[in-house]
């Protein structure tokens, strides 16, 4: 429902400032980038992150094939 939109969208801006004050917001942002799908990292969301792994020229397709692989692997580092 848009109600349910509406407070997701507000959980993720929320999620989004706390980031922000973390002092390792930018290390997260990074490993992020290079290592994270899904959810909020280094105040940054999916499509953020998405859109800067475009202007780098990361594909992201062995991230995709690591997850499914190995599913857990983000516990190891």
């Amino acid at each position: 429902s848009d109600s349910n939109k509406h407070h997701e969208k507000e959980m993720r801006k929320n999620l989004v400032k706390i980031c922000k004050t973390c002092p390792f917001v930018e290390e997260c942002k990074e490993w992020a980038i290079m290592n994270e799908e899904f959810g909020i990292w280094g105040g940054t969301t999916e499509n953020q992150r998405a859109t800067l792994r475009r202007q780098r020229g990361i594909d992201v397709r062995w991230l995709r094939q690591k997850m499914l692989l190995d599913p857990l692997s983000w516990l190891q580092k």
